[in-house]
């Protein structure tokens, strides 16, 4: 009787120091939305104009505001909707089905698209339609999905489901926050050939690593704290198989398909479910959406190859010594989004140099795959590291499918700023005409994509490289 009551204790403080930073960071940002002169914390931060100035200070509290408006209510959203759905067995089959891939498409559909269903083209929404539209939606369907998966893959109860969700709705929150400072309020960022002030982006990168360097010593949210809990929830996703999963995924997509339609005819949405889906077939009248998924797969491989041998160079130094992967595996969990940061600055410093030099730029293979480098590393990294005893083929086959969702959006990401060809650049095409129909098809054909490798390597894991345990693994944590 005496270990469960301190058994629940420690779950009880454990929920607690995992809700403090999202609870902190929702306070922080509405201090600096509505506290009044000095008690501002805008009014406290300042930074010489050698290290970025006004720049570095308006982006990191943009970065702060989005972090904190979305985190706790994202969380808590997800959470609701999780207990909600984990009330019926055949919901939570088909939403783990659904929302696997489905949580990433606030990201990957993004503000170029998600204006145009309630905007006019002569209209800009102002920054808050991106956190209720974007943000908050991205956080609330990643934090239902780590609900759900806990609760169905882990067996764990509420408390411990709640905690191990904060610290994964911490991550979104940073990562969708960096997405959309750097693309709608890019002039904090982006350095052109005539403001190359770049010392910002690394001490906002350095900023960033100390924020997710705590966020993580609180929620026991790095590699080598979850490393066991990650594991179990990896293999038993791929293990499950629950066959009425598709046929009630298939019927819930249907029910947002009608009530898409629906809000449509009443004028609520300006791009109707009906005009999207038509409008897919037409894309494949020609060869151009073939080019662009061949371009996007080229730069997706590109990309993984070069995170992937970042990743064995790194692991080449790491020791069998239990002491240096409690302090390093830590510090490799920065690696996750923060580098994103450091992107505008290496593209401001090509385009300098292309037009130094006279060259061809941009050399769109060699941006893409940077960028899908740089946020692929981490997920490849962790899930190698934590199936490091499982065959290769296995682990590397499930460190890729942890990675393509990260891939996929940094194409996205890429293609937004400079390129010629890809499914990013046809997105952005498209809504530019206001061929908002189009450009959503192109979206769901990247998003199925997405599914279909997903899919693939999953199957390929589970019928001809499974894991060594062929039933689901069971850890106390």
């Amino acid at each position: 009787m005496a270990e469960q009551l301190d058994g629940n204790q420690s779950d009880t403080i454990s929920l607690a120091r995992a809700l403090s930073v999202p609870i902190f960071a929702l306070f922080f940002a509405l201090l600096l939305i509505y506290a009044p002169g000095d008690l501002n914390p805008s009014h406290w931060i300042s930074f010489p104009e050698a290290w970025g100035g006004e720049s570095l200070r308006s982006g990191l509290l943009i970065i702060a505001i989005v972090l904190g408006l979305s985190c706790f209510p994202g969380v808590l959203i997800g959470g609701c909707l999780g207990w909600l759905i984990y009330r019926n067995t055949k919901l939570v089959s088909g939403s783990l089905l659904i929302l696997r891939i489905g949580q990433w498409s606030p990201i990957l559909l993004f503000f170029v698209l998600t204006f145009a269903l309630f905007y006019a083209p002569s209209q800009r929404p102002n920054w808050y339609f991106y956190i209720w539209a974007i943000s908050i939606p991205a956080v609330a369907l990643g934090s239902c999905y780590q609900i759900l998966c806990m609760r169905t893959f882990a067996s764990a109860d509420w408390q411990r489901s709640i905690s191990g969700t904060v610290g994964h709705a911490i991550q979104i929150a940073l990562f969708i926050s960096i997405v959309l400072t750097t693309h709608v309020w890019m002039n904090y960022w982006v350095v052109y050939p005539g403001n190359d002030n770049v010392v910002r982006h690394y001490l906002a990168t350095l900023i960033l690593m100390l924020f997710l360097c705590i966020a993580n010593w609180t929620t026991r949210s790095d590699i080598y704290k979850s490393a066991a809990l990650r594991k179990q929830l990896i293999l038993n996703d791929v293990l499950d198989s629950n066959r009425g999963a598709f046929w009630t995924a298939t019927l819930m997509v249907t029910a947002v398909g009608l009530l898409w339609q629906l809000l449509s005819e009443l004028g609520i949405l300006r791009v109707s479910a009906y005009g999207v889906v038509s409008a897919i077939p037409e894309l494949f009248l020609t060869w151009d959406i073939v080019n662009h998924i061949s371009v996007s797969l080229l730069e997706i491989v590109a990309g993984c190859a070069v995170s992937g041998i970042l990743v064995l160079i790194v692991s080449s130094f790491t020791s069998p010594l239990e002491q240096f992967h409690k302090w390093a595996l830590p510090l490799l969990s920065l690696t996750f989004a923060i580098p994103m940061m450091l992107l505008p600055s290496w593209h401001g410093w090509a385009v300098a140099k292309s037009m130094q030099f006279q060259l061809r730029w941009p050399n769109f293979l060699v941006w893409q795959a940077t960028c899908v480098a740089t946020l692929s590393f981490f997920p490849l990294l962790q899930t190698l590291w934590i199936l490091r005893k499982e065959p290769v083929a296995t682990k590397v086959m499930l460190a890729i499918d942890q990675a393509l969702p990260y891939s996929f959006a940094a194409i996205l990401y890429g293609e937004m700023m400079s390129a010629t060809m890809g499914l990013g650049f046809a997105v952005v095409v498209a809504t530019g005409q206001s061929q908002f129909e189009k450009g959503f098809a192109i979206f769901l054909v990247s998003l199925s994509l997405l599914l279909a490798l997903s899919t693939a390597l999953r199957f390929l894991v589970k019928h001809f490289f499974p894991p060594r345990i062929t039933q689901p693994m069971v850890v106390n944590y």
